[in-house]
């Protein structure tokens, strides 16, 4: 699954502080763009939809890669020196957390910019090449049909969620540590790396619609999912994440309403439906296409993008579940209109962004689209 540095900084993220918490996920998103970038939308992939060329040929080329790579050995979250105590504890390094060279010993630090040596020792980075793969062998299965891309994805899930010497805990407690805070317990950032698990879901219902998940695997799943998204709801840093005013609680109610499909939780569906329009689209998307809160970062224009695809993709899993979502239109047509305004025209545009402007195009482009399908 995958922004921008507010200002130029060394801190330290304080306890459970908001602030704090969308500094370290801003960081992970950073990190981790291609997973927003290279998805093209919840409830299995629509592979018609991608204004890249040859985009068959390179995911047939990245699904056979992961073919070998998972025929070595698949990824899990066992193999590591474990801080939690637990190896089977997802576990993760705020991206940008490093020790201070004033105090070795002491709290780490915040060092915006600079990815800390040691983040590559834990969780994060099997997670993005693993919610990747099963992307990259699930649509390369749509593309050709080879049961060797759904075997090996099979033979993933089963390392990741189900084998009990390799499975992860499903929770997400450890996620996003800055080692000497929060008594070694995780950031609400976390969400930023769970959010790739929406490509697995999309596998798993491939490879469900093709029978190829036994009854044991199937329930063995969704009790995983299940305890995963009542730990999402129910844990400190789902409550924050439900509270923010910005692009996070989107990407939050998109998860756990992502997972509740596949679980068949329909309190935790509705309740997201009934809230959404008020404490969502209402308060994140004004009626002349503006996002206020998105429009006051350093990266404004990704932001914005970023916010308004996930909205379409929360309209896209409506779709899928039959609901009415045509309540969204008019504030996603006016957001998608004042992206459009400027898009072509980054000398008008009245907002900072230090990014690349080029990547936002294609970004928006596969947005568009997406509305055009939605709303046409």
């Amino acid at each position: 699954m995958m922004v921008h540095s507010l200002h130029a900084y060394t801190v330290v993220i304080h306890k459970t502080a908001v602030s704090s918490m969308l500094v370290t996920f801003i960081f992970i998103i950073h990190f981790t763009s291609p997973v927003d970038a290279q998805r093209r939308g919840p409830v299995l992939w629509n592979t018609g939809k991608t204004s890249e060329a040859n985009y068959q040929a390179r995911i047939v080329r990245e699904a056979d890669q992961a073919v070998k790579t998972i025929a070595r050995q698949p990824y899990t979250v066992v193999h590591k020196k474990s801080f939690s105590g637990d190896v089977h504890n997802y576990e993760s390094l705020a991206y940008y957390a490093w020790p201070n060279p004033q105090d070795p010993d002491g709290a780490y630090i915040v060092r915006d910019g600079h990815p800390s040596p040691e983040y590559k020792k834990y969780d994060a980075m099997k997670m993005f090449e693993m919610c990747d793969n099963m992307r990259r062998l699930g649509q390369a299965y749509q593309f050709t049909h080879d049961s060797q891309y759904t075997k090996a994805a099979v033979r993933q899930i089963r390392a990741w969620f189900l084998d009990d010497s390799t499975k992860m805990n499903p929770n997400l407690r450890y996620g996003q540590i800055v080692p000497g805070y929060d008594d070694g317990k995780g950031h609400p950032g976390v969400l930023a790396e769970a959010y790739s698990l929406l490509d697995v879901l999309d596998c798993i219902a491939l490879l469900q619609q093709n029978r190829l998940l036994n009854k044991k695997e199937l329930q063995g799943l969704k009790a995983w999912f299940s305890e995963l998204n009542t730990w999402l709801c129910n844990s400190q840093s789902g409550h924050v994440m439900n509270n923010t005013k910005n692009n996070l609680s989107i990407m939050y109610d998109v998860l756990r309403y992502r997972i509740a499909m596949f679980t068949g939780n329909q309190k935790i569906k509705a309740e997201i439906r009934n809230a959404f329009v008020p404490k969502r689209l209402n308060q994140q998307f004004q009626a002349d296409g503006q996002q206020p809160e998105e429009l006051k970062r350093s990266k404004s224009m990704m932001y914005s993008i970023f916010n308004l695809s996930h909205l379409l993709e929360f309209c896209q899993m409506l779709r899928y579940d039959r609901c009415e979502y045509s309540q969204y239109k008019q504030r996603a047509s006016a957001a998608v209109a004042f992206i459009r305004k400027y898009i072509n025209n980054k000398k008008d545009y009245p907002y900072t962004e230090i990014g690349n402007w080029n990547t936002y195009q294609s970004q928006f482009t596969e947005a568009d689209k997406l509305f055009t399908s939605l709303f046409k």
